[in-house]
């Protein structure tokens, strides 16, 4: 039988609808005299290990303002350790936006399909020119409470745009986002930012090519 096209396309945001962050996160480490390996594996051992500030942070359960003296704490392993005040704006000062990804997102919504974004935010970095026309639906993690990969935050934005997992294409730039999505129903399909064939394989995934 036949599996009908996707009805939806939702998308996360760092890595995704911009460059990658851990090219933003090595500039970052770069301007503070940080190891860019170092702390790249110490976000990465935060992000998925067990509870922590950082994971709280996604949830909107603390503030950069409440964290910075802890996450600057962290840096330190890594060489000096740097000013904790601002340094999440500091983090992303260099990331921006691929009009390209911005132009698929409002070519799909264009075209009938519903479309998201669904972003883990450690607080307000976001550029949000233009969402209006990409996204009918957009979720952030710090401001519903819930954190990828766990299942009610895919559940809510699917509400939002009112589709079932199997009519949505998802795409994001972590495997374990893309195996949760995958195991909750969704297409998902893993992008990697380094790809020159991404939006090739996204569109491939919506059936148009």
């Amino acid at each position: 039988m036949q599996v009908p096209p996707p009805r939806g396309l939702v998308v996360d945001w760092g890595g995704v609808v911009t460059q990658p962050l851990r090219e933003c996160m090595a500039d970052f480490a770069e301007q503070e005299g940080l190891d860019p390996a170092g702390v790249m594996a110490s976000l990465t051992r935060h992000i998925t290990g067990e509870h922590n500030p950082l994971q709280q942070l996604e949830r909107g359960e603390l503030t950069r303002e409440d964290i910075e003296p802890w996450i600057a704490d962290v840096f330190a392993e890594h060489g000096p350790r740097p000013e904790p005040r601002g340094i999440f704006e500091r983090m992303f000062a260099p990331i921006r936006t691929n009009p390209d990804m911005i132009a698929l997102m409002t070519s799909a919504r264009s075209q009938g399909l519903r479309t998201g974004l669904l972003s883990n935010s450690w607080g307000d970095s976001y550029d949000r020119r233009n969402w209006q026309e990409a996204f009918d639906a957009v979720v952030i993690s710090g401001d519903v409470g819930m954190r990828k990969p766990d299942r009610e935050i895919f559940v809510h934005v699917l509400e939002l745009i009112e589709l079932e997992p199997h009519e949505v294409v998802y795409v994001d730039d972590e495997y374990p986002n893309v195996a949760a999505a995958q195991s909750y129903g969704l297409r998902a399909v893993h992008c990697d930012p380094h790809d020159p064939q991404r939006i090739d394989r996204i569109t491939t995934a919506l059936g148009w090519s």
